[in-house]
């Protein structure tokens, strides 16, 4: 059984007009079999929170039940440009966030299954994040002692810009699908991207680790 975090940053409007992926999202994967949960961020430090609170998972893995195995999904979902996220009224540039996902992955390792994270923003296919994983994951285990391996996946919409009801509609096809998808076998992830792009209403593109080479390399779009 699959299992996802949805984290959501609207803005006041959208959070009063209900305009947003966290509510949809929860019921459809709930509906699909994950186990799921949903934060509604307000501000940095309740990201920050947020993701010191989802990496306890992995002390607990021995309590989950069903697969231990099952691919665990961070998404998370804001307002953002190529510069990073906007959370409530503070703005996570990628380093910033780059390093929060770092001491979240660091306690994540002790996680059974594969840990995919999920950025829905606008901008995100410019993201810096990877970049700065692999230019510092090695200082890092070496100078401070995290045990921090980068994101096998981080998966981003390829578009520009897209409205929030198409968003859902592609996060809805792709976490119907994700859930039953062998990770370690790129050729059936990138046939996920193709069904998501053929439903008209968003393109998704990854990044994924090559660990061999020690860099990430990107497909779709």
């Amino acid at each position: 059984m699959a299992r996802v975090f949805i984290l959501e940053s609207p803005n006041p409007v959208d959070l009063l007009e209900n305009r947003g992926e966290r509510s949809s999202l929860e019921s459809v994967c709930n509906l699909f079999g994950y186990d799921s949960a949903a934060f509604l961020l307000t501000n940095r430090s309740e990201l920050e929170k947020a993701l010191m609170y989802v990496r306890e998972v992995g002390a607990f893995s021995g309590d989950l039940t069903g697969n231990g195995v099952a691919p665990l999904f961070i998404h998370i979902s804001a307002h953002g440009d190529d510069n990073g996220i906007s959370i409530g009224p503070d703005f996570v540039e990628w380093p910033d966030l780059a390093k929060l996902v770092v001491r979240m992955y660091s306690r994540l390792g002790q996680y059974g299954g594969p840990v995919i994270l999920v950025l829905s923003s606008c901008g995100s296919k410019g993201q810096s994040l990877t970049r700065w994983w692999t230019k510092f994951s090695s200082k890092l285990r070496e100078e401070r002692g995290l045990n921090f391996v980068p994101p096998e996946y981080v998966f981003v919409f390829s578009d520009e810009e897209i409205d929030w009801r198409d968003s859902v509609v592609t996060w809805t096809i792709f976490y119907r699908k994700a859930s039953e998808l062998d990770f370690s076998s790129r050729s059936h992830v990138q046939q996920l991207l193709k069904q998501v792009a053929r439903s008209g209403f968003g393109k998704l593109m990854y990044f994924r680790l090559d660990v061999e080479e020690k860099k990430y390399k990107r497909w779709g779009g």
